[in-house]
């Protein structure tokens, strides 16, 4: 081995896993006195990791061959290769990463990372709880959308004094008391909502401590994130369409159609377009979800609460998760 390129021995491994099992039996074979320790200062480290890697892999090969037998490496390669990988990782802190394209794979220390953020134990206090029940199921039946069956949802607000985040979870039993404060450690911490979730999973620890005041703002900021402010408006706004954030709006149903089902992501959902007479002007509505199987007629008398507007393609309204229809009495002329 006298007179090789160590380093580069070490950063090169065939992408085969017979290669790269026939590679590691001769790397770790190596005699320590053909190394040239003057040319590579770090070389008494890279043995020691050449040991370990060694006893690691001897164990993980034996343990490989027994659960998936050479027979059936034909159909099982790239499963056990990564098999391997994965686990040499775990052991020995080391990654086999492929090159782009063809060629050799590199053999290099992974950087920690995670597509989840497991942030350090945390004090939050419980502002709010909201419960929810919304379909979850729709079905149609004699072309009428019917909803098959709901789902219960309560959703915590929380802050820790600066940030405000969401604890959801499926029931209507709440994952915090209201003004309780808490630690929190091994939460999953995600944007899945658009917004900061904590989400408690069977590692999470959860415990109650002594509570402390919240600055207004912080709990304001919680409070919103259940209840989010909505302004009545005319609908005769000039900024109706730009001015960002919930509207709510009343007026008069002058067209309507038949509710229909639309995909949406993964699913179908229901969908109505109506057009609201609002003062001078007639305004597009479309109502989603549990919104749009409201029992309506024409000319009646609403109020929308939770619209969000939207200008492309058209300039229009939506209703939101926050939304609900109600019929009104009729606005003196």
């Amino acid at each position: 081995m006298c007179g090789r390129d160590y380093d580069k021995d070490i950063l090169q491994i065939p992408v085969s896993l017979l290669d790269f099992k026939k590679y590691m039996r001769q790397w770790i074979s190596m005699d320590p006195s053909d190394v040239m320790l003057e040319r590579h200062p770090s070389s008494e480290q890279l043995l020691k990791k050449q040991e370990q890697q060694r006893h690691t892999f001897n164990r993980l090969q034996q343990t490989d061959y027994e659960m998936h037998p050479p027979q059936r490496f034909s159909e099982l390669r790239n499963g056990s290769r990564k098999r391997i990988r994965n686990r040499v990782h775990l052991h020995t802190g080391y990654d086999t990463v492929a090159a782009r394209g063809s060629g050799p794979t590199s053999l290099r220390m992974s950087s920690a990372s995670s597509p989840y953020s497991r942030p350090a134990p945390t004090r939050i206090t419980c502002v709010d709880n909201r419960t929810n029940r919304r379909a979850k199921i729709y079905e149609v039946s004699n072309g009428k959308i019917k909803i098959a069956s709901f789902k219960t949802t309560t959703i915590s607000a929380l802050s820790d004094g600066v940030r405000a985040f969401i604890a959801p979870v499926d029931g209507d039993s709440p994952l915090f008391e209201t003004r309780k404060a808490y630690i929190i450690k091994n939460y999953t911490l995600s944007q899945k909502f658009g917004r900061e979730c904590i989400f408690l999973n069977p590692n999470s620890r959860k415990f109650q401590t002594a509570s402390f005041e919240l600055p207004e703002e912080a709990e304001r900021s919680a409070r919103y994130l259940l209840n989010p402010p909505t302004v009545l408006m005319s609908g005769e706004e000039h900024d109706l369409f730009t001015r960002g954030g919930f509207i709510s709006l009343k007026g008069q149903i002058e067209k309507m159609q038949v509710p229909r089902m639309t995909r949406v992501g993964v699913g179908e959902v229901p969908i109505r377009d109506l057009s609201l007479r609002c003062g001078q002007k007639l305004l597009d509505v479309s109502l989603w979800r549990d919104e749009a199987l409201v029992e309506l007629s024409l000319g009646d008398h609403v109020e929308i609460s939770f619209l969000r507007a939207t200008l492309r393609p058209a300039a229009k309204l939506n209703t939101s998760s926050y939304s609900a229809v109600e019929k009104t009495a009729a606005e003196p002329v």
